[in-house]
């Protein structure tokens, strides 16, 4: 059992900005690339239950469909939850997930959530590392090629269409 912002002895402000740091960055992306001309992607945010819903209607898949941090300033609302599922109907995705923290979750929350559909999951993993046992930064930086070399005139080990980009949309 977790009480709100508490989760093992974590400190809540860490906790807090565990959540909230990637909801603003997300947010950033998403507002980022709704503001390209004719939002090619269909990118969305809206702030709900102190965390950022962001989706993409060209993309119906939970990783561009979230809710980040939802609870996680204050208790979440049923009122919260019915926000985040009407952003994501209004929308038009089907596919999409609300991530809670185990330092938000509540029965009532749990509740209020499956009544719209979702469902329980895995965790997604947080990491962190505390900023005052950061090593000294070395000085011998290097940098190499990931890509195989590759002699003129080689081709690929892998047929045609293992290969072959393909576009994720509708």
């Amino acid at each position: 059992m977790t009480v709100h912002g508490r989760e093992q002895g974590r400190d809540p402000d860490l906790a807090y900005w565990l959540e909230m740091s990637e909801a603003l960055a997300c947010e950033d992306a998403f507002v980022a690339a709704s503001a390209l001309p004719g939002n090619p992607t269909g990118a969305a945010t809206v702030r709900v239950g102190g965390g950022v819903a962001f989706g993409l209607t060209v993309i119906d898949f939970v990783l561009f469909n979230r809710v980040i941090g939802l609870g996680t300033a204050r208790p979440a609302t049923e009122a919260d939850v019915e926000a985040a599922s009407r952003f994501f109907l209004e929308l038009g995705v089907t596919e999409s997930v609300v991530q809670v923290p185990p330092s938000a979750e509540s029965p009532e929350l749990v509740s209020w959530l499956s009544a719209r559909g979702y469902g329980q999951g895995r965790r997604w993993a947080k990491l962190w590392r505390p900023l005052d046992e950061l090593p000294a930064p070395s000085s011998r930086v290097s940098s190499a090629s990931a890509a195989p070399r590759r002699r003129r005139g080689a081709r690929s080990a892998l047929p045609p269409s293992r290969c072959r980009r393909r576009s994720a949309t509708r």
